[in-house]
Order: structure tokens, then C-alpha cells, then sequence
């Protein structure tokens, strides 16, 4: 039998973040850290800028003869922990003398551990509406910014209510009906095209889906027009979204908009007739098949009609329809 050496080539890492200062790693024991991912995290938040403008949206309102800790560092660290897979503020008291956590924070190995869980958790009940507001600004201003080399010509934004389960006594967790569960209910838009993060609302967990999106909206669209006024916008979310708030604020300020709708009788007669042209195009091919219509549709709660594409298909598994409201601007 012939063996084979393997042959392995290693080349020396660098990070910005650490001036004048190797990062060796070897499997000899001594500092021992499963989290060395952190490093390659923080090389990608300096690219971004992210944490450090985070950090300026905050006023620290601490006493600078009693802290050990800057709020930048306290900022990081909490982030980082949970990018680590660390949420709780409990696990600070583990992690915060771990090697990686404290390089990847600016920390030397030598240097006394990162912010304790009190620490922490006073940090985060210390924010203000205002700082708040501050941080999600700063998001769509950190969206605008890697934007801006694109110069896009379409901004599609995805509103999107996600359920997010809790397991304990979190403050602003409530029972959800539709998901059956103690839960949050945050408010997230993306760019569908890109797939960028353009803002985030934590929500009570009991609120609608569509909860806060025209007020958020409100502080987004005018922001994107200013910098990107040739491109169009268009607003898509499911039928968590189907509210006329919604309709009429796309409307007024002439944006496109895809929103799903709930079934209901009316819709269902109005898609009937290509429902059976899909099934019967599906006997004749055994294929399946998937058509597509428009028509006008006014629910008793809207002051005027608006356009409505239907969609059928015919599955192997069966018929399957939908229909979604579009702004009648098109």
C-alpha cells in the first residue's frame, strides 16, 4: 500500500482591525475558543461601518469616571455574542474572557474580560425612543450609501411580518392567534432585488402584520426618492399587508404596489372561469398549467375600485389559485 502525504499550505492571516499584532493559531491547548469565525465577522463589520455607526446613534449617558467598558466595545460585544449564537445576556458571564470575542472587540488577551451581564443589560434598557429612532435612520442611510454605486433604475421593497417564538416572560410577548404561539412580531423590509436589510421594528406580539408599515414607510420613501428619483418604487407583501391604510398611502404617493388578498367569495367567482380553463388545458396536456387574468374589484371598505391579478393553476395534486391587489396606476 502507497501513502500519500498531505500536502498543506497555510498563509499568514491578516485583519485590519489588529495593528502591528499576528493572529496564531495551533491546537497546543492554552487559550482555547470555539468562536473563531468572530474574527472574519469583524473584518466584515468594519468593511460595513456598521457597529461603529450604530454607535454614534446612541448617547451614552454614563458616568465616564465609573465605567471600564465604551459603548462602542459594549455595542460589539453584545452583537457579536449573538452572531455567535450567544442571545441571552446571561452568557457574557461565560464568553466575555473568550479569545476570539475579545480580539474581535479590540480587546488584548491580556486585558481584563469584556462587560459582564449587568453591564450589558443596563446598556440596552438605556436606550431611548430617541436613540432608537437614530439607529433604524441610520439603517436606511447604510442602505442608501451601497446603493448609491448601483444606480438602480427599480427599488422593490418586501414588507415582511415575521412570527418570532419566545419561551419565557420577555416583555412584549403575547399570544398570536393565526400562529399559535407566545411570540414578537417584528416588522422587516428588504430589497427584493438585492436581498439588502433596509429596516427592522421589533413589534408586540399580538399586533397585525400590517401594524406600523405606513408609518414606517413614511420615513423611507422620502428618503429613497431624494437619492434615487429616477427609479421606481414598488411595494410587495403578502395578504398580512391587504389593508386600504396601505392602498391609499402607495396611492398617494404613486407607487406601484403587489399585495396579496384573502380569499373570499367575490374573488373566488371572479377567478372561476380561469380556474376551469387551467384544469381543462390540464386534461387535454397532462401538464401543468398556470394562467393569469385581471379585473376590477372594490371591497365594501374601499372608496373606489382597484386592480386585481388572478392567477390559476392546475397541479397534479389539484387546482391552486391566487390573487393579488395591484395599484391602478399600471
Amino acid at each position: 500500500m502507497v501513502g500519500y502525504m498531505t500536502e498543506c499550505i497555510t498563509k499568514q492571516l491578516t485583519f485590519s482591525f489588529i495593528k502591528k499584532q499576528k493572529v496564531t493559531v495551533d491546537f497546543e491547548g492554552g487559550e482555547i475558543t470555539s468562536d473563531s469565525g468572530l474574527l472574519l465577522v469583524r473584518q466584515a463589520d468594519n468593511s460595513l461601518g456598521l457597529i461603529s455607526g450604530l454607535s454614534g446613534c446612541i448617547v451614552d449617558r454614563r458616568d465616564d469616571r465609573y465605567t471600564d467598558h465604551d459603548l462602542e466595545t459594549l455595542l460589539r460585544q453584545r452583537i457579536y455574542q449573538m452572531v455567535a449564537g450567544y442571545e441571552d445576556c446571561n452568557d457574557a458571564n461565560v464568553v466575555r474572557k473568550d479569545p476570539a470575542l475579545k480580539t474581535a472587540c479590540g480587546r488584548k488577551l491580556s486585558d481584563e474580560g469584556l462587560g459582564s451581564q449587568p453591564t450589558l443589560s443596563r446598556m440596552e434598557n438605556s436606550l431611548t425612543n430617541h436613540d432608537l429612532y437614530g439607529i433604524g435612520e441610520y439603517f436606511v442611510d447604510l442602505y442608501i450609501h451601497r446603493m448609491r454605486k448601483r444606480r438602480p433604475k427599480e427599488i422593490v421593497l418586501d414588507l415582511d411580518g415575521t412570527d418570532d417564538p419566545t419561551y419565557g416572560d420577555q416583555q412584549l410577548a403575547f399570544f398570536h392567534g393565526y400562529y399559535d404561539q407566545y411570540m414578537y412580531h417584528p416588522l422587516v423590509i428588504y430589497d427584493a432585488n438585492t436581498g439588502e436589510l433596509i429596516s427592522a421594528i421589533l413589534r408586540p406580539g399580538n399586533k397585525h402584520a400590517s401594524y406600523g408599515a405606513v408609518m414606517v414607510l413614511k420615513r423611507i420613501i422620502p428618503k429613497l426618492k431624494k437619492a434615487f428619483p429616477k427609479a421606481e418604487i414598488i411595494i410587495r407583501g403578502d395578504a398580512g399587508f391587504a389593508v386600504p391604510e396601505l392602498y391609499e398611502y402607495c396611492e398617494e404617493e404613486k407607487l406601484k404596489y403587489v399585495i396579496g388578498l384573502i380569499r373570499n367569495d367575490v374573488l373566488e367567482r371572479m377567478v372561476e372561469s380561469l380556474m376551469e380553463e387551467a384544469h381543462k388545458q390540464f386534461m387535454e396536456t397532462g401538464q401543468k398549467q398556470r394562467m393569469f387574468s385581471e379585473g376590477l374589484y372594490q371591497a365594501k371598505s374601499w372608496e373606489h375600485e382597484r386592480r386585481v391579478i388572478m392567477k390559476a393553476e392546475w397541479l397534479i395534486q389539484g387546482p391552486n389559485s391566487l390573487r393579488e391587489i395591484s395599484d391602478r396606476f399600471s
